[in-house]
């Protein structure tokens, strides 16, 4: 009975099984120590040091480019952590909530959207790398999923709270929100509205308000204006000029660091007005249809392209394409799961395996800073790695140091063809969803 239960539950639930095996294997495999480091040097240290409220405070290239609640999430997963001790434990505890995020996330698209939206989010290739290297947007994505849910239940107040707490990690989501008050001025229900948007401040005030009343130049600063005076960077479309000057920043125009927000906001603007026009309808399709469109749209005009980015999208994408594979072309689960492997890891051989290989530095668009490729993949996995070992064997063989150095020098290309391919795709899952918006409406 007992071995036949066993049984049972493991063919049932196999895929969530080998994916958490991979899951932690990546947990405990590295990180990018690239940015871990601010968090572990600056943020923790700051708090250990009873300066908390300082942390938005310190020098500019000391980044802080997270709103609050990302910042509380380290702080007390790392508290954990670092009072058990090891490398391998620090890891696995300072990425439990990632990992819990992911595990969430399967269980209520299964349930709520069959077993295929489950399965397809298995298949995301991003929903992994953001666990490998440590990115906050795994749990951003959670709570945005429960908005959006919450939202097509006309539960406004929860829906308000969990979007809130996405963008509380993620600052550029907070452009789900409008879609909440606009439906409840579509249909006056101005009570509502008034309530809603203040839930949204209490909500924010209490995880920044401390910061803004310290220093609210200094928050400013780190969450708004640095991200305001970056250059684009990595698959962004307006990052086509970073590559086509082969990484020369110096040479680009100081207006690419702001013109993008000119179309990001029209658009955006386009986007609400018509949702209102159309009578800010809460039916579930037709709202996945917004929020899958205004998420795309998010990576198509926003000036930073980052890998990470991508689980926005395709946290709506997987929802949409598992609600209407009858209507949709057959390739387009062969592409759902190529661009997350284009981006992410084939993307990654091109740009950042290939400098390490031959020695040579990559740059860190953000910081306007190069630094060496080889030794950011040995901090951030280990020079025990089979990563670093391989680089270290392909170095030793002249042909093959030979070819990775044709595939550096042409980096820039590589780059090119692949924030157009990304960025096609991107195009072309827009076009399909505003094409069954259409359908919707008659």
């Amino acid at each position: 009975m007992k071995t036949g239960f066993n049984t049972s539950f493991l063919r049932r639930e196999w895929r969530i099984i080998v994916a958490n095996i991979v899951v932690f294997a990546l947990a405990v495999s590295g990180w990018n120590y690239y940015d871990v480091r601010y968090f572990i040097n600056y943020w923790f240290d700051y708090f250990k040091e009873g300066r908390l409220l300082e942390i938005y405070s310190g020098p500019f290239r000391a980044k802080v480019a997270y709103p609050p609640l990302a910042v509380y999430l380290f702080i007390s997963t790392h508290l954990i952590a670092s009072s058990i001790g090891g490398v391998l434990a620090v890891k696995l505890i300072d990425k439990l909530p990632l990992i819990m995020a992911f595990n969430c996330i399967y269980f209520i698209l299964r349930r709520r959207y069959g077993s295929s939206a489950g399965n397809l989010w298995l298949l995301n290739y991003i929903g992994y790398a953001i666990i490998a290297s440590f990115q906050f947007d795994m749990v951003a994505v959670l709570f945005l999923l429960m908005g959006f849910i919450y939202l097509t239940e006309g539960r406004y107040v929860k829906s308000t709270i969990m979007i809130v707490l996405s963008a509380l990690i993620k600052q550029l989501l907070a452009v789900f929100f409008l879609f909440i008050p606009l439906i409840l001025l579509a249909r006056r229900d101005y009570r509502n509205m008034a309530k809603s948007i203040g839930v949204a401040a209490l909500t924010a005030s209490l995880f920044t308000l401390p910061f803004l009343i310290y220093d609210p130049w200094g928050f400013i600063n780190k969450v708004v204006l640095f991200h305001g005076s970056r250059y684009p960077q990595q698959y962004s479309l307006w990052a086509l000029p970073v590559y086509l000057s082969w990484f020369n920043l110096a040479s680009l125009p100081s207006w690419l660091t702001w013109v993008w927000i000119i179309p990001f906001t029209l658009v955006l603007l386009i986007v609400y007005v018509d949702f209102y026009r159309k009578g800010a309808p809460q039916d579930p399709d037709v709202l996945l249809i917004y929020f899958t469109a205004t998420s795309i749209l998010l990576l198509l005009l926003n000036k930073v392209g980052n890998v990470n980015y991508y689980i926005w999208a395709s946290l709506f994408i997987t929802i949409y394409l598992s609600s209407n594979f009858p209507r949709l072309p057959s390739k387009l689960l062969s592409l759902y799961i190529f661009i997350p492997l284009l981006i992410g890891l084939i993307a990654g051989f091109f740009i950042e395996f290939t400098a390490a290989v031959v020695g040579d530095d990559i740059l860190i668009v953000e910081d306007l800073n190069w630094v060496s490729a080889e030794q950011l993949i040995a901090l951030s996995v280990g020079i025990d790695s089979i990563i670093y070992k391989f680089i270290i064997y392909i170095r030793s063989s002249p042909a093959f140091y030979t070819l990775f150095s044709i595939l550096n020098n042409g980096r820039s290309i590589s780059a090119i063809l692949i924030t157009i391919i990304y960025n096609a795709y991107l195009i072309y899952m827009l076009i399909l969803v505003t094409h069954l918006s259409r359908w919707f409406k008659h």
